[in-house]
């Protein structure tokens, strides 16, 4: 069942990143969807043929390799947010598609149902901060539940 849940919640993510896909693409973490993108990579290597093992902060693809750079529920897990936007920026030649939790609206539910902090969250991102270490206000922006924000760059 929580499969389940995670997956619907993930849905509305990849339905709208697939609007704006333009291009080569590239994912980074995913979990779902792999067979949108062109590239998939993760941290954990091959969780499935088409995903390669890649460290977010260290990014091993030439710069400006890809059309589109799609992160989704990825940033609030690294140790190094900063480093990790500018790799993205990096491979990103056309578009980056960003997803994070917007807090304290994410936990606020998870604690009221006393599930607590998520531990796996080391950061909590804004809008704001995202967009000033993209370089660039975003071209389109969507909240939705008021629990997550989804932001598409066009990079220049």
């Amino acid at each position: 069942m929580k499969n389940k849940i995670r997956r619907w919640m993930s849905d509305w993510r990849y339905k709208e990143a697939k609007k704006w896909l333009i291009g080569k693409s590239l994912d980074v973490g995913s979990e779902w969807y792999r067979d949108m993108f062109d590239v998939c990579c993760d941290i954990e290597g091959s969780a499935t043929e088409n995903t390669e093992k890649e460290d977010i902060e260290n990014l091993t693809y030439k710069d400006n390799e890809f059309d589109t750079v799609c992160c989704l529920e990825v940033l609030e897990h690294t140790l190094n947010p900063v480093k990790a936007i500018k790799e993205l920026k990096r491979v990103a030649k056309k578009r980056l598609i960003i997803s994070v939790p917007l807090e304290p609206y994410f936990s606020l539910p998870r604690i009221a149902l006393l599930l607590g902090w998520n531990k796996e969250h080391l950061t909590a991102l804004t809008e704001t901060f995202i967009s000033h270490h993209v370089g660039v206000e975003p071209v389109h922006h969507k909240w939705f539940r008021f629990r997550w924000v989804f932001l598409v760059y066009d990079i220049k």
